[in-house]
């Protein structure tokens, strides 16, 4: 089958959602399926993030990726690179100074939906694709998407989601109470033309289909997975003489206080210092990634400060060669029950055990980290932490543990998510063709 891949945020930028996308790309090619992408040029891609160059060589040679510029909007109300803090942080910064950004709908990316347009009903006239896959964030790209399926019905279309939109927004901008309405009545309308909806976790499938009832039967999950050849692929990373010895714990990706709480875990810490410092002695916390200026603050000038240690970001391949150096992988549990991180598929891809705070009993990623072989996963209060991390270093192995059985590894690859996406895929369209 053909994919015509629309999306803002691809390779070279280094996010989350830009490895979803190269891997579906990557694995739906290998799979046999010709793909095609739509997506901004590499300067507007790294205008706000910075350029993962391991993350370009995923992508498949026979891919075609045909780069267009974006609108001029999104770069005058987001002067400024939004590494340095929090994506939190940073959107309030940026709404400061330019309040008129609320008047963006559905996003900031709406002044480029013209050029996407155009460019995709180009793509489909020579390229005549079976499927057409518009990814949000940002929600721009289901504009397109469903400005498509209206000019090419035959086109099956799959609207792919990182985040819920209406429901639980993405907290790159503060949202004002005018806008729930006008989100909710475009989400409705462009997803009515929808053949076809993927979201990351089964909660959120159950909240898009309570939500709007015409998708009942028209979402699959498809998980963020983790590539099995990163792990085979990429060695542990070597240890700094500092670190040697001891017991690392590691977290890599961004910490967003206000839906993933550090505290706790911080205070546990300063409890181990405080009681327990030869157990304290043993470990180090190591931090990779965007850090948040609330996170610093908080362990600057703690008596747990001198076992925390701060990586900045680095790409991907990196941040798995951290991963695989650990002793442990460390994981801040969300608030609200239905997004899981998709840090934690790399976690299961890593066999590291995983400690988790729990800061949401019905958080959905405490089912994932079982799957994960002597982990833990641990209400976020003090004194249940402090335990934990007495339990840790206690039973410290000699040498390090797999903590992933062979089986829930397989289940998270981006090879058997793919597959079941081409499955589904492939029947959907034989479905379509008979009703055309």
């Amino acid at each position: 089958m053909k994919y015509l891949v629309i999306t803002a945020t691809f390779a070279p930028r280094g996010t989350s959602a830009a490895v979803r996308l190269v891997h579906m790309v990557k694995y739906l090619s290998e799979l046999g399926h010709e793909v095609q992408v739509l997506t901004y040029d590499d300067s507007t891609l790294t205008l706000f993030s910075a350029e993962d160059a391991a993350l370009s060589r995923k992508v498949p040679a026979s891919v075609v990726v045909t780069r267009i510029p974006g609108g001029p909007l999104r770069r005058h109300f987001f002067k400024g690179s939004r590494n340095g803090g929090s994506g939190a942080t940073a959107a309030k910064n940026r709404y400061k100074r330019n309040p008129l950004i609320s008047l963006l709908v559905p996003d900031p990316h709406v002044d480029s939906v013209p050029g996407f347009i155009r460019a995709g009903d180009a793509l489909i006239k020579q390229y005549r694709p079976d499927v057409v896959v518009t990814h949000g964030y940002p929600f721009s790209m289901h504009w397109v998407g469903t400005a498509l399926k209206r000019r090419f019905p035959q086109v099956l279309w799959m609207a792919d989601y990182g985040d819920p939109w209406v429901s639980t927004p993405v907290s790159e901008l503060p949202r004002p109470a005018w806008r729930k309405w006008l989100d909710l009545h475009l989400e409705k309308r462009w997803l009515r033309r929808a053949d076809l909806v993927t979201v990351t976790t089964a909660p959120t499938k159950a909240l898009y289909e309570s939500q709007f009832s015409f998708l009942k039967g028209k979402v699959d999950v498809i998980a963020m997975g983790y590539d099995p050849d990163d792990f085979l692929e990429i060695p542990p990373l070597t240890r700094p003489q500092t670190l040697e010895g001891k017991l690392l714990l590691v977290h890599t990706g961004r910490i967003y206080p206000q839906a993933r709480d550090p505290e706790p875990f911080v205070r546990a810490m300063e409890k181990l210092a405080l009681e327990a410092p030869n157990l304290f002695d043993a470990v180090r916390v190591v931090l990779v990634g965007e850090g948040d200026d609330h996170v610093k603050q908080l362990i600057r000038g703690s008596v747990a400060e001198q076992a925390f240690v701060f990586i900045p970001w680095v790409p991907v391949a990196e941040s798995i060669a951290w991963m695989k150096a650990a002793d442990w992988v460390l994981l801040f549990g969300n608030k609200g029950g239905v997004q899981i991180p998709g840090k934690v598929y790399q976690y299961i891809g890593s066999g590291r055990p995983i400690f988790m705070t729990l800061l949401d009993k019905g958080d959905p990623t405490a089912d994932i980290v079982h799957l994960a072989q002597g982990s833990m996963v641990l209400d976020s209060t003090v004194e249940q932490l402090f335990g934990g991390l007495k339990r840790m270093l206690i039973d410290r192995p000699s040498t390090k543990t797999e903590g992933s059985s062979s089986d829930s590894k397989l289940a998270f690859g981006w090879p058997s998510l793919m597959a079941h996406l081409a499955g589904t895929v492939r029947s959907l369209h034989a479905d379509i063709g008979r009703t055309l």
